[in-house]
């Protein structure tokens, strides 16, 4: 019997299908052992399982490769990252569970990088994967993404640019009758805790398509040191989401977005630098967002 779960404010019905634990990360810079404490990448990976990560920040994509698949080998752990990292170098990808899911394609739309595309401009790329679930024989396609940072006017002109594209993406799915669509990463949605213009853009992009956003649940997905501060204190931040449409949602009898690290131990709220806890320095200020549907 199908059950009903309220989320973002609708009443959905959902029909019983195979579970599914979708996760995005962005794993600050991950270039080496000197940038990224790996024994605690590995601990933070191992104790938040899931069937699909989106990963963001990987600089050196040879290294993260073979530390994914030797390392979490138990996990069933393939990785697929893209070529093109914008001027920063940083690379994003997929991690995922090989016994679960199928990667049937990956490709980079560069029409993200900036108005004249190319594979090391100012931005980031869409990172596009298409996958296939060996348990119930869906198929869906997952979009990755690390958009425009910053708050400046121009920053924030880029992203409302950026989403334009995304909506062109999006669009093509639809045309080609592929509706089970999940969009996840680093929207970099710096006003979002402020109720800015940026953030009923990005609401009006979510409504328009008709997918549920992670955010409606959570308060944080990272931390920073603020505007003009320099007192140690670190504020939180929501710049990550998981985007996923209504129709892929209807599938599920529970659909439930979380955060996990610093964001959840703190509960967003503000904290000096020595309370951030050790992932936040050696791994990444970002948290690991959680979208669990069954």
């Amino acid at each position: 019997m199908a059950k009903i779960l309220v989320f973002l404010g609708l009443i959905i019905s959902f029909a019983a299908h195979s579970a599914i634990n979708i996760k995005s990360y962005n794993i600050r810079n991950f270039s080496n052992s000197k940038s990224t404490n790996l024994e605690l990448l590995k601990k933070v990976l191992d104790e938040n399982k899931a069937d699909l990560i989106g990963v963001q920040e990987i600089k050196n994509t040879r290294l993260f490769k073979e530390f994914i698949e030797n390392e979490l080998s138990h996990l069933n752990y393939k990785v697929v990252l893209g070529r093109c990292g914008g001027g920063g170098g940083q690379k994003l990808g997929f991690i995922y569970n090989s016994k679960k899911l199928e990667l049937k394609s990956f490709v980079e739309d560069l029409r993200l990088s900036g108005k004249n595309p190319s594979c090391n401009g100012s931005s980031r790329p869409a990172g596009i994967g298409v996958f296939l679930d060996h348990e119930d024989k869906t198929q869906f396609s997952a979009v990755n993404v690390h958009l425009k940072a910053g708050g400046c006017d121009s920053c924030i002109q880029k992203r409302a640019y950026q989403l334009k594209i995304l909506s062109e993406i999006i669009r093509g799915f639809m045309f080609n009758n592929l509706h089970h669509i999940v969009v996840l990463g680093d929207f970099n949605t710096t006003e979002y805790n402020k109720n800015g213009p940026h953030k009923k853009n990005f609401e009006k992009f979510v409504r328009h398509h008709k997918m549920l956003d992670s955010a409606s649940t959570m308060s944080c997905t990272s931390y920073w040191s603020g505007h003009n501060r320099d007192d140690g204190i670190e504020e939180s931040s929501l710049l990550d989401h998981i985007l996923v449409t209504e129709s892929f949602a209807r599938r599920y009898e529970n659909v439930k977005a979380e955060v996990g690290l610093h964001c959840k131990a703190l509960s967003c709220r503000q904290a000096p630098t020595d309370r951030m806890g050790i992932a936040y320095h050696q791994v990444s200020d970002h948290c690991p967002v959680s979208l669990d549907m069954r």
